[in-house]
């Protein structure tokens, strides 16, 4: 269970998205230390916020902080996609998506987002 502490701190993030203050939500999520309960949600969340705040390089730098160290979080499928879709639909990078696809299809080859991300790159290539 989490302390009351760790779950204010969560709450006061989500607090700021509904009233439209991302940025702020942004410092509170990458202020949960790595000890905290909902450090890896908080993680994806504020990658998450990144993107639609479009800021495309913060997202990539904090994704690829989170890749070493993947084994112990919970949302890593979903962030090394999230990673493929920036490539992907919007900087263009169409070979360096290929290359996170591929490294993910790899890597996660029982997930629920293998189907996708296998249609996504034959798409690419043709």
């Amino acid at each position: 269970m989490y302390s009351i502490s760790i779950a204010i701190k969560y709450v006061q993030a989500k607090y700021q998205i509904i009233q439209n203050k991302k940025d702020n939500a942004i410092n509170i999520l990458d202020s949960v230390e790595k000890s905290n309960g909902l450090y890896h949600l908080a993680q994806f969340e504020s990658i998450y916020l990144e993107i639609i705040e479009g800021n495309y390089d913060k997202a990539l730098n904090k994704i690829i902080k989170v890749e070493k160290n993947p084994d112990s979080n919970n949302y890593i499928e979903e962030i090394i996609v999230l990673q493929g879709e920036i490539y992907d639909y919007i900087l263009n990078e169409q070979s360096n998506a290929v290359d996170v696809y591929l490294g993910y299809l790899d890597r996660f080859p029982n997930s629920i987002y293998y189907d996708m991300i296998r249609k996504r790159l034959r798409k690419i290539a043709l």
